[in-house]
């Protein structure tokens, strides 16, 4: 899947919902805060769940560091659970393996830059009973410093 320069955030998250929509076994894509996406009142899972963290910038890159929670939620009584910890694990290693491939115009690493990627159990006993797997991962871009983007209206004074 050939994509476009990505250069924004929009453009990341853009991205980042054609994944969730392509995969057969994503049902749906929420972007934003942890606390949001809990009571967002729409849930369809299993879903893919992004939040942005950070915002690292150097002379050369900027490195946007994400947490992903792949979600699904299991009925009370039920003991699916095992099956769901499987099944969103595996959704996470073709959601990683997405990320880093050479057609996007990024590199996928993990947030401390090694080559590892933790993917972390975990289950929230709200009503919904969420189960599954997150993630922390950073998407880093080319950037050189560009001041001809800054829409000065004059050059500002150099002291």
């Amino acid at each position: 899947m050939a994509t476009t320069p990505t250069t924004t955030l929009n453009q990341i998250v853009s991205s980042l919902q054609s994944i969730a929509t392509n995969h057969r076994q994503i049902h749906g894509f929420q972007f934003g805060e942890l606390p949001d996406l809990y009571t967002s009142g729409v849930s369809n899972p299993v879903e893919l769940w992004v939040q942005v963290d950070s915002i690292k910038r150097t002379r050369s890159t900027s490195k946007y560091s994400f947490t992903f929670w792949i979600v699904d939620s299991v009925r009370r009584g039920s003991d699916a659970f095992t099956e769901v910890y499987s099944d969103t694990a595996q959704i996470a290693e073709d959601v990683i393996a997405q990320l880093r491939h050479p057609d996007y115009n990024w590199t996928f690493i993990n947030v401390s830059e090694d080559d590892d990627i933790d993917i972390t159990f975990f289950n929230e006993i709200t009503p919904e009973r969420y189960f599954g797997v997150s993630f922390k991962a950073a998407i880093q871009l080319r950037k050189a410093d560009d001041r001809c983007a800054i829409p000065f209206i004059t050059e500002p004074t150099k002291y």
